[in-house]
């Protein structure tokens, strides 16, 4: 049984390493999006687009509860870490749009 290292801070927190290299994609589930291309749809596209183009690792795309944007007829997409944004998409093109962006601003940044 493995045990966690103590709390250095004794404050109840502990630094973790974080699974993702460059960026963090937090996709918005409560988003309506447009009709056949919603939340799932976007975190798919968004997934398979950067495990397409960017190296391994370099992102990691996660659901998550709103976001406070609420566009009509698209989801709401965060980027935490490299490239820091907030999007909406509304089709597949603009998730490949983001994936590419992120792809120059990790090359920007000196690589994942």
């Amino acid at each position: 049984m493995a045990v966690d290292p103590p709390d250095p801070a004794g404050d109840g927190t502990r630094v973790v390493r974080r699974p993702w290299r460059s960026a963090l994609v937090l996709v918005c589930r409560e988003c309506d999006g447009t009709r056949g291309f919603g939340p799932k749809q976007v975190r798919k596209a968004l997934k398979a687009d950067a495990k397409a183009h960017l190296p391994a690792k370099a992102v990691r795309v996660a659901s998550v509860s709103c976001l406070d944007v609420c566009p009509k007829r698209a989801v709401t997409v965060a980027v935490v870490g490299v490239g820091e944004t907030a999007v909406t998409i509304s089709d597949r093109a603009g998730a490949a749009r983001l994936v590419d962006r992120l792809g120059r601003a990790i090359v920007a940044d000196g690589g994942a």
